[in-house]
């Protein structure tokens, strides 16, 4: 074999074993940016603080927000969302609203898709039109939750003490907590077609008012509280 042909290959297989660590470099860096920084495909809208957070969609859209508690409270936007979501503050209140877009149609999300993260440190109520609230995670003494027309909440971690629910329209709250969590103090409030399970939650007290077509899951344990 030519020296000539020798330097060839040579030269061919450094540079294949360079893009092979190379890459392997990459996607190490890669994954240290993804499990450190959860919000690499958002964009941040706000670090400014509220107590108060109404979200709303209008008719025939369906909003959705995922809260994380953390001691920074921001809001975040997906970037392919970025032009479907407006915001506002008046006084302690952050406004959210889901947009129709240019031609009054809806937009449409794969289901598992975050479109608003909002990190928040204590909020004091959350109120909901049209739009799913998720609660990855939220730890705090208190909250007041009100749903109207198609939104919901639903809790997948949480250490609060003290509920007071209001459903109307077809809302809907759940609890999707690993296992049965003791609370305080539960006041709920269910009217029109709207839905409260609860089975995953046991109150020390309980107030709860519901009309003839709400429904309403619970634990074996709390319904003995309400014949009480």
């Amino acid at each position: 074999m030519k020296l000539s042909t020798k330097l060839l290959l040579f030269l061919l297989l450094t540079f294949m074993v360079l893009v092979v660590i190379n890459a392997f470099s990459l996607k190490r860096k890669w994954q240290k940016i993804v499990k450190t920084n959860p919000f690499l495909n958002y964009e941040k809208l706000s670090e400014r603080t509220f107590k108060f957070l109404k979200v709303n969609a209008a008719d025939g859209v369906t909003g959705r927000v995922n809260i994380l508690n953390m001691k920074k409270p921001q809001l975040y936007v997906s970037h392919n969302w970025a032009d479907m979501v407006n915001f506002k503050f008046k006084h302690d209140t952050l406004f959210v609203d889901f947009l129709k877009d240019s031609e009054g149609k809806t937009f449409t999300y794969d289901k598992f898709e975050k479109l608003v993260i909002i990190t928040c440190p204590n909020v004091h109520s959350i109120e909901t039109n049209n739009v799913s609230v998720e609660i990855d995670s939220l730890g705090q003494d208190q909250i007041k939750l009100l749903g109207k027309g198609y939104g919901s909440y639903e809790f997948r971690k949480m250490k609060i003490r003290d509920f007071e629910i209001a459903l109307s329209g077809n809302s809907s709250c759940n609890f999707y907590v690993p296992e049965v969590q003791k609370i305080a103090f539960l006041k709920a409030k269910l009217s029109d077609k709207s839905n409260l399970n609860i089975r995953a939650i046991l109150p020390g007290k309980i107030l709860l008012e519901n009309g003839l077509e709400t429904g309403l899951e619970m634990n074996g344990a709390t319904l003995k509280l309400l014949g009480k």
